[in-house]
């Protein structure tokens, strides 16, 4: 019997068309495509998007069978949750980006991530057939990494990172300084994915380290991004970073948003009626005021640190001391009480639905596409300009203070 799966195997080897190879990554069948590994690393899908319903069983973790343009064996094998392909393939496939703009289904809605399909008729029609209610929009020059957090798959995420830690900081680099076609970095798609902060936190000195420093060319940053979005968690631990004085003043630059016609004061008190966005702009003020959260431990931060903020969100359970828990649950109650009238919904659907929010604000909310990007770099052609001067100053902050980021400066410059 292992004589005969010797030859089939060298016959498969010998065979072995383009769309095979493709197939074997999405059912994860690692002995074939091992014996076709080494004509077949690299190789990018050719054929035109398609998506139909599985006819029978195949994959467990994704009811259709999709045709993916610009794909590669290992992003094949991250959509369809193919863990022993993506083992194997990474260290041969880690640096290749996606080569289109993908719409891919996925099992929760994440509003940030499901942009309108408006300049592809085919397409939406084709996930319109197949009753796709939920699917993330793959922008172009997508790393796996940036994959698997715009999929909501974790563990290939926390895989993914694993790998990279036993790279040297040479070859790590170009990744980190990868930014896809809406010119976000890894670190700036994980703010738009809440569920992943966990992952962040176990990933976040290396990740804030790589880049947190990043300004896009339309005045993205993780600092303005996290606010924008109402990204409480995320938020909180950036502030955190301004025990630094390094950090401090580069969440000063990069939340002072005035060269680019907005400001984070006027997105906060226009979103304050929602909770999430109440307590980022408590955070916020807190900021301006010279209170910041506890820092992390790479950062100097310790167990017991207790933070300086004197709002009682932030109280510790020290601080509260013996305070009667039967007045705190009836302020609890009356919170509750007078929020009512507030709008509570967390989405960024239901906070475009919202009729009370002017257009500046509904422009600021809305998920961009890539056509987008460009309509507003064309119609802003002074933002190069900004920031390319607002990346010096942040430059002048770090440099000669951390090997990492010293690099990344120096190489793009």
């Amino acid at each position: 019997c292992k004589e005969n799966k010797l030859d089939f195997l060298r016959e498969v080897k010998e065979q072995t068309p383009p769309s095979s190879w493709f197939q074997w990554c999405k059912e994860n069948k690692l002995d074939f495509l091992r014996e076709v590994k080494e004509q077949n690393i690299g190789k990018v899908e050719q054929n035109e998007y398609n998506l139909e319903v599985q006819q029978q069983i195949i994959y467990k973790s994704q009811q259709f069978t999709m045709t993916l343009p610009g794909y590669t064996g290992l992003m094949y094998a991250i959509v369809y949750d193919s863990i022993e392909v993506v083992h194997e393939l990474l260290p041969d496939e880690l640096f290749l980006a996606s080569k289109f703009d993908c719409y891919i289904p996925t099992s929760t809605k994440n509003d940030q991530f499901q942009t309108p399909i408006l300049n592809n008729s085919r397409i939406y029609e084709m996930l319109k057939l197949n009753n796709v209610s939920n699917y993330a929009f793959i922008p172009q020059g997508s790393t796996v990494l940036d994959l698997a957090i715009y999929l909501n798959k974790p563990v290939i995420f926390d895989l993914i990172m694993g790998h990279i830690y036993t790279l040297s900081d040479k070859k790590i680099l170009p990744l980190m300084q990868h930014t896809n076609q809406m010119f976000m970095t890894t670190l700036m798609i994980l703010i738009q994915q809440p569920c992943f902060f966990d992952l962040f936190e176990k990933h976040a000195e290396f990740l804030i380290l790589q880049q947190f420093t990043f300004e896009s060319m339309l005045g993205d940053n993780c600092s303005y991004l996290a606010l924008k979005l109402g990204n409480y968690k995320f938020f909180k631990y950036f502030m955190s970073l301004a025990n630094d004085p390094k950090y401090k003043k580069l969440i000063v630059l990069h939340l002072d948003q005035s060269e680019f016609g907005r400001s984070c004061s006027d997105i906060l008190n226009k979103l304050k009626h929602f909770s999430d966005y109440n307590n980022v702009k408590i955070l916020y003020d807190n900021f301006q005021a010279g209170k910041y959260p506890p820092a992390p431990k790479w950062l100097g931060g310790s167990d017991n640190q207790i933070s300086n903020l004197s709002n009682q969100i932030f109280e510790t359970k020290e601080q509260k001391g013996d305070r009667d828990l039967d007045q705190e649950k009836t302020e609890n109650q009356q919170q509750v009480e007078a929020d009512k009238p507030k709008l509570r919904g967390q989405s960024t659907s239901t906070l475009l639905a919202t009729q009370q929010l002017d257009y500046q604000i509904l422009n600021l909310l809305r998920p961009f596409d890539c056509e987008m990007c460009e309509q507003t770099l064309k119609s802003n052609p002074s933002f190069e300009h900004i920031v390319i001067e607002r990346k010096i100053r942040a430059s002048a902050l770090f440099t000669g203070t951390n090997p990492h980021i010293d690099a990344l400066l120096e190489e793009d410059e």
